[in-house]
């Protein structure tokens, strides 16, 4: 299995490739640096610590995961927002590489964001197929909020 390329996902953890804007070629994900029409990126405080400041691939990297910055874009905002619990499991996904390694957890992370039924592409915000239209936010919510459970064990 081939996975995600590490250009698939941002510093920060989330999947760009399953994202609405880079599906449809507006974005080329958080890493490119070349001209496109979504640019709100490039100002992003994340992306710029990570890849800019600290030279880091992930935010996963830096002994400081998860700093005021990260906590204040991703993990504070849009509580109980069925849609945007992506945000909420970019530190499982650091963990997931930790724990397996940079090249397992993104085979691991293509498989979840990619449709059993027919093999599309399903999209942050409102986990649809791209290719046959099926609906995965329930799914998507079941698998953030078993996360949200076994971090709640590992703390015990």
């Amino acid at each position: 299995m081939v996975g995600i390329p590490l250009e698939g996902m941002a510093p920060c953890g989330v999947i760009c490739i399953a994202c609405g804007s880079y599906f449809k070629g507006t974005c080329h994900g958080c890493r490119a640096e070349t001209p496109q029409k979504r640019k709100s990126k490039f100002g992003c405080k994340i992306r710029v610590c990570c890849l800019v400041t600290k030279h880091h691939q992930l935010c996963g990297e830096c002994y400081q995961v998860p700093c005021k910055v990260f906590q204040q874009k991703l993990l504070k905002t849009h509580l109980n927002e069925a849609k945007y619990a992506y945000r909420h499991d970019t530190l499982e996904h650091f963990r997931l590489i930790q724990r397996v390694g940079l090249q397992k957890a993104l085979e691991f992370l293509d498989t979840r964001w990619t449709c059993p039924e027919c093999g599309g592409r399903i999209l942050i915000y409102d986990y649809t197929c791209t290719n046959c239209g099926r609906g995965y936010l329930a799914e998507m919510q079941d698998y953030h909020e078993a996360k949200v459970q076994d971090d709640i064990k590992e703390k015990r």
